[in-house]
């Protein structure tokens, strides 16, 4: 663009919010995406999909403190800032497993 005259710049600017992935308690599980902080569009559905570790079973999903079921993938509406929760329990099994080797 040459400036040898009046010229207009025009700026489109996007809303943008973080989303941010934790697990609880640590180690009992990951995230797809990581557990980590994440920019996305306003607007935007973000799906997150809780993966156990072994001895480990995923539970519920918490946002901004509230829990939001179970269902998984979990699908988050980017309308502000979220702290988003994948939270895991010790599995069954792997209570049962424990108790019969300590006898």
């Amino acid at each position: 663009m040459q400036m040898n005259g009046p010229k207009t710049i025009t700026f489109n600017w996007k809303t943008q919010y973080q989303l941010t992935i934790s697990i609880s308690p640590s180690g009992s599980g990951s995230t797809n995406p990581a557990a980590g902080s994440y920019w996305y569009d306003s607007g935007s559905n973000i799906q997150v999909t809780a993966n156990a570790n072994p001895g480990y079973t995923f539970d519920y999903w918490t946002l901004d403190g509230s829990n939001m079921g179970s269902s998984n993938p979990y699908s988050a509406t980017m309308s502000a800032a979220h702290s988003l929760v994948a939270n895991f329990k010790v599995s069954t099994v792997s209570l049962l497993t424990l108790i019969r080797r300590r006898k």
